[in-house]
């Protein structure tokens, strides 16, 4: 099955080349867009991902296997790579997986429009071309995210821990003693005023 990141949408246009020095790239397998504006090796991001290997945007082709990036190898600034499951590794890619991702999540994604186009290389095979402008798209989502102060996953978390703290604790209302004395006088009082409300009728 091609990934659940594969199927959001987004621009159906063929990559176009990013500008030189405009950063790496990272798409994890649910979606997420990390951008690292420094040099780093596939080992440094998988290192956070057991499990996990990374491939270059540009190496989705029908009936191959998608090859993964080497652990010790420097990622290239400029260029977008894919974090996915080791698993994803083990098949080639055919039309029978690419037709089911178009039921997507939900079964709603036949309607949607495809972040990927279809194109014939020149050795005849057929590579799926990722959109650079739907991968940008992401990255704004996010920063308008944070920007907007979405609660994320962790902010979630610490709050729901809070909550779970605060309802621990025993709360009991603070009365204050009312002596016995003082409640006798009290009653002693609404017992004459209704004694002379009754003798004035």
């Amino acid at each position: 099955m091609i990934p659940w990141c594969l199927h959001l949408v987004g621009a159906s246009v063929r990559t176009s080349p990013t500008p030189d020095g405009a950063g790496v790239r990272v798409v994890a397998y649910d979606g997420r867009v990390k951008v690292y504006d420094r040099p780093v090796t596939a080992a440094e991001v998988m290192k956070d991902h057991p499990c996990h290997l990374v491939c270059r945007s540009d190496a989705f082709f029908i009936g191959q296997k998608v090859p993964p990036v080497a652990a010790g190898v420097q990622l290239q600034p400029g260029q977008s790579y894919f974090l996915f499951p080791s698993h994803f590794f083990h098949s080639v890619l055919s039309f029978v997986t690419l037709a089911a991702s178009l039921v997507g999540p939900g079964g709603k994604g036949a309607a949607a429009v495809r972040p990927f186009d279809i194109r014939k290389t020149a050795a005849g095979t057929l590579q799926i071309t990722l959109s650079d402008e739907f991968l940008k798209g992401r990255e704004r989502d996010g920063e308008q995210s944070r920007s907007k102060g979405v609660v994320t996953t962790d902010a979630l978390e610490k709050e729901y821990r809070m909550l779970v703290r605060c309802k621990s604790r025993q709360w009991a209302p603070k009365l204050e003693t009312i002596r016995e004395s003082e409640r006798r006088s009290k009653m002693g009082i609404e017992s004459f005023k209704r004694r002379r409300k009754k003798e004035s009728h």
